[in-house]
């Protein structure tokens, strides 16, 4: 414990160097999403959920594993069956299941998506595949209730912070943790090729939760209990609870994504995971310093 407690005691002491570090997280995630959108156009890549289309689950037995040589053979000959000529073929693995998926912009017949996958020796029937078709009209209707539901949500937990503690500066840092969250990993989406989609949006706004906790944990150790102890001794018995909530988490999220894998349920665990990996420097590092600068000009006055 006195080891992790002198770890823990130098973050602190050398806090300045972990702003810093925070700062070029965010000139990084910034330069990754104008990137992204100079190459095409978004931010990070939507999927059929906001962008209409069709998709196919084909659900294979565990023993079954695809190639990637074949996964472009899939990818190809959809890409020639599609009226728009496009699909996107991938490939996932789970505790359970496989599964291959399959997008194209138009849908394709369940006998076709039998008779090409049957020519590259994968045999299923009609029963293990799920399909699933949205409209351009009504993907965009999905995208305009999805910002909403964000921006409505980042509201809120602004009114509840602002509320909770009535003091401007430790607010505004936590609701800047709660973005630096967002921005990140969105970014990290973006490189790991994550569409955003219904799922992953929701794992954005659960995130806002998750990484909003600690922020609160350490602001309330510092604003309502200041006076149990001196700062950095609340700061870092803040750091032992609160990282341990976000590790415990994060394994939690590992477990559930082993076993969901590429589903809906794994994309909203590998969201939260990503946000949770970034939360730590943000929280600890970010907030602790704007913490410590208010405690700091509030002394001196």
């Amino acid at each position: 414990m006195k080891s992790i407690d002198n770890i823990l005691n130098k973050a602190i002491d050398y806090n300045k160097y972990g702003q810093i570090f925070c700062i070029l997280l965010i000139l990084f995630s910034i330069t990754v999403l104008f990137s992204n959108y100079q190459k095409t156009g978004e931010f990070i890549t939507k999927g059929i959920d906001f962008t209409g289309g069709s998709e196919a689950e084909i659900y294979l037995d565990k023993n079954i594993l695809v190639s990637s040589d074949v996964i472009l053979s899939l990818n190809e000959q959809f890409s020639l069956i599609d009226e728009d000529k496009e699909a996107d073929v991938r490939f996932s693995t789970s505790t359970m299941s496989n599964s291959i998926h399959i997008t194209t912009k138009n849908p394709i017949e369940t006998k076709e998506i039998i008779s090409v996958l049957k020519d590259n020796n994968i045999e299923v029937t009609k029963e293990n595949i799920q399909q699933n078709y949205i409209s351009s009209g009504l993907s965009e209707n999905f995208l305009k209730q999805a910002q909403k539901a964000l921006l409505v949500a980042l509201l809120a937990m602004a009114l509840v912070i602002f509320i909770s503690f009535r003091v401007l500066a430790p607010s505004l840092g936590i609701m800047l943790a709660a973005i630096c969250d967002i921005l990140f990993t969105v970014a990290i989406m973006s490189i790991l090729e994550l569409k955003l989609t219904i799922a992953s949006l929701t794992g954005l706004m659960m995130l806002i939760g998750y990484s909003v906790d600690t922020d609160v944990l350490l602001t309330t150790r510092l604003l309502k209990r200041r006076y149990e102890g001196s700062v950095n001794s609340q700061i870092l018995s803040s750091m032992k609870t609160g990282i341990t909530i976000t590790l415990t988490t994060i394994v939690s999220l590992l477990v559930l994504y082993a076993f969901a894998g590429d589903t809906k349920i794994g994309e909203i665990a590998i969201v939260i995971m990503i946000g949770l990996v970034g939360d730590l420097p943000f929280t600890w590092f970010q907030n602790v310093g704007i913490l410590k600068n208010y405690l700091k000009s509030k002394n001196k006055k």
